[in-house]
């Protein structure tokens, strides 16, 4: 008995989806050079649960982080020490951190409200 062929499908053109794929993805591109930075800033300062997120969402899940101190013997990792100890406290002699601030009167938080 000959194979009959399957019945023609009535979904989606074959290539559509690529083709949507790819004109979404330049669309995206056109928009991202045009507003990219402006629209990264307002979500930082709007919304910055969702920044971090997205931050948070393009960070590798596993890092690998290889050390050249695992190789040194102990006078080596103890000179290394010592001269990192002096150059930080050279730097921070030259410049200590500062945090710098201004306060501001809050007027309308819970402890300003009339007591009962």
């Amino acid at each position: 008995m000959p194979k009959v062929p399957p019945p023609p499908s009535h979904g989606r053109p074959r290539g559509s989806r690529n083709r949507l794929r790819g004109g979404f993805l330049a669309d995206l591109a056109a928009d991202w050079e045009e507003n990219g930075a402006d629209v990264i800033r307002i979500v930082r300062m709007e919304e910055p649960a969702t920044y971090l997120k997205i931050v948070a969402s393009l960070m590798p899940r596993e890092m690998t982080i290889e050390s050249v101190v695992a190789d040194m013997r102990d006078d080596e990792l103890d000179e290394l020490i010592e001269a990192l100890r002096e150059r930080h406290e050279a730097l921070m002699q030259a410049s200590p951190l500062v945090i710098e601030g201004r306060a501001e009167k809050v007027t309308d938080g819970p402890e300003n409200e009339p007591a009962d």
